[in-house]
């Protein structure tokens, strides 16, 4: 018995060790080297002056010689423009993978320019190019391009997001394009939204309902709210006045 024992323990013992040097990882470890910086070529030109009327003209063509990292790799370049050289607030127009080159329209190219806080209508303002390499989704080992610049000549960018209310609880019913009530943007904060007005009472299920609209006109986007928070506005709504009830709708969570 004595002898069965030791030999079932030693067998034990082996079947271990087996079991743990087949459990090594023998992946390839990935690992590249400190990246070239991309090139970006020089424009043929110093002035561009932007068309209202012909938004989807193509209005900026950049090329660049690829970074090297090392490693055959799909690298993104997200081209960046700047009313800085610096980039003190780089705003990001474009994302690409794998290529060298990329063409932006006009529409492109003033929405870059007014979120880099260039004027409308006048020659006042400079915008400053560059393309940053980076690999991954989390843009790891991010290294930037030289920089071009340009004088640019934007016409009107309407940077901000306007929404309205649509539904059965409102003023302008389920009709999308009925002088709909707008929200009302926050002074300090563009992403706060408010609306102070009157909501028809709830009586069956498909009454005093509403949605939220980012274009009159349109059904898409639209937003509606959380489940819970119906219920306690319209119980707070039944509570107080029976007919209707005045109510401030912060919207900072319901459209993000």
């Amino acid at each position: 018995m004595k002898k069965f024992k030791n030999i079932s323990v030693f067998s034990i013992i082996g079947l271990v060790l087996l079991c743990l040097s087949s459990c090594e990882d023998t992946t390839d470890i990935y690992s590249v080297s400190e990246p070239s910086s991309p090139i970006l070529a020089d424009l043929n030109f110093s002035q561009i002056e932007l068309d209202a009327n012909n938004t989807n003209n193509p209005a900026l063509s950049l090329n660049w010689v690829e970074s090297n990292y090392g490693q055959q790799t799909a690298i993104n370049y997200a081209v960046q423009f700047a009313n800085d050289d610096a980039f003190t607030t780089p705003v990001t127009a474009s994302t690409v993978t794998g290529r060298n080159n990329l063409t932006l329209s006009t529409s492109e190219i003033n929405a870059a320019a007014g979120s880099a806080g260039l004027d409308p209508f006048t020659w006042g303002g400079t915008l400053y190019a560059r393309v940053v390499a980076s690999l991954g989704s989390q843009s790891s080992e991010s290294i930037a391009s030289n920089t071009v610049q340009f004088d640019v000549y934007p016409y009107y960018n309407y940077v901000f997001d306007d929404y309205y209310l649509v539904g059965n609880g409102t003023s302008a019913g389920w009709n999308n394009n009925a002088n709909n009530p707008p929200l009302f943007r926050d002074a300090a904060n563009q992403n706060l939204y408010y609306y102070t007005g009157y909501f028809t009472t709830p009586g069956g299920f498909d009454e005093g309902r509403f949605k939220i609209l980012e274009s009159r006109g349109l059904w898409q986007p639209q937003w509606v709210l959380p489940p819970q928070m119906k219920v306690t506005m319209y119980q707070q709504q039944l509570a107080i006045l029976p007919e209707t009830q005045q109510h401030n709708l912060e919207t900072q969570d319901v459209l993000e």
